[in-house]
C-alpha cells in the first residue's frame, strides 16, 4: 500500500489496527495496546507515527506490505452465562478472526424492496432473509436505503466494513448471543461507517438466548469519542444475568458519555 494512500485513508478513519492487538488512533494520535490497556506511544504527527518501530519493524514498513486497511471480521457474541450470572472483562468473540467471506451482488438484496426503498425497508428485507441463518452474512446500506455490499461469511464471522455514513447490518447465528460482540463495536468505532446492527431470530435458539433475539443498533453521534470508547470497552467490567444482559447494560449506561445510541427491538 502506498504511504500517500494510507495517509489519505487514515484521515477518514478514527483508528486502524497496526497489528492484531495494537491500535493507532487518529485523535489523539497514539498507539494503544488492546492487550495491556495502555498507551504505548503518542505522536505529534503521522510521519512520526510511521517511523515508530513495533517489534523492530516501523509502521511505515508494515503499511507498505498491506494492500488496503482492513479490520478484523465481526462476529456474534460468545460470552458465557447459563443462569449463574456474568461478570468480568468483555471477552473477545471466539468466532472472530478474519474468517472466510465471499462477495455477492448487492442487487440480490436491493430487489427484495421497492424502488422507493428506505433504510427500514432494507433492514426488514435482511431480517427476513438472514435473521435465522446458521452462518453470518452482512450488508452495508447507504443514506438512500440501497445495499452497497453483500457479503457471506462463516458460522462465526463475516468480513465487512462500511463506507462513510453507511450502516453495517449482520446476523448472529443461533449458537451465539444476539447482542454485539466486543469486535462488533470496536470495528464500528474506528471505521468510517455510521453504525452497526446485529439481527437474530428465535429459530434454533436455546430458551436462554431466544428471549433476547431481535435487532440491536449501535449508531455513532456527531461528537462520538472513538478512542475513549474503544479504551472503555477494552477495560470494561461487565455485570449482568448473562452475557447479553451484561453487554446491554454497559452499552445503555455509556451512551451519553461517549456519544452514541444503543437500541433494541425484540424479534417478532
Amino acid at each position: 500500500m502506498r504511504i500517500e494512500r494510507f495517509k489519505h485513508d487514515f484521515k477518514r478513519l478514527n483508528g486502524i489496527y497496526a497489528t492484531d492487538k495494537l491500535v493507532l488512533f487518529r485523535d489523539p494520535l497514539e498507539l494503544y495496546s488492546l492487550t495491556t490497556g495502555k498507551v504505548i506511544a503518542q505522536f505529534k504527527d503521522l510521519d512520526e507515527a510511521l517511523h515508530f518501530e513495533i517489534e523492530g519493524v516501523t509502521l511505515e514498513k508494515r503499511v507498505a506490505e498491506w494492500t488496503e486497511i482492513v479490520f478484523p471480521a465481526i462476529g456474534g457474541g460468545r460470552g458465557s452465562g447459563s443462569g449463574m450470572g456474568f461478570g468480568g472483562k468483555w471477552p473477545s468473540s471466539n468466532g472472530g478472526g478474519s474468517g472466510f467471506s465471499s462477495a455477492d451482488h448487492p442487487a440480490r438484496m436491493n430487489v427484495k424492496t421497492s424502488v422507493n426503498r428506505t433504510y427500514d425497508d432494507m433492514l426488514k428485507a435482511f431480517i427476513q432473509t438472514h435473521a435465522n441463518s446458521d452462518t453470518e452474512h452482512g450488508i452495508t446500506i447507504d443514506g438512500y436505503g440501497f445495499t452497497t455490499q453483500y457479503i457471506h461469511g462463516t458460522s462465526g464471522a463475516v468480513a465487512i466494513a462500511g463506507g462513510k455514513g453507511e450502516i453495517v447490518i449482520h446476523n448472529h447465528p443461533f449458537d451465539g448471543w444476539p447482542t454485539f460482540s466486543k469486535e462488533d463495536v470496536i470495528h464500528a468505532a474506528m471505521s468510517r461507517e455510521r453504525g452497526i446492527v446485529a439481527v437474530s431470530g428465535t429459530k434454533g435458539r436455546s430458551e436462554e438466548t431466544a428471549k433476547y433475539a431481535g435487532t440491536y443498533s449501535f449508531v455513532k453521534g456527531t461528537h462520538f469519542n472513538a478512542s475513549g470508547f474503544v479504551k472503555a470497552v477494552n477495560k470494561a467490567n461487565l455485570s449482568g444475568k448473562d452475557y447479553n444482559d451484561a453487554v446491554s447494560k454497559w452499552l445503555k449506561a455509556n451512551q451519553k458519555k461517549y456519544g452514541y445510541s444503543y437500541t433494541y427491538q425484540k424479534a417478532k
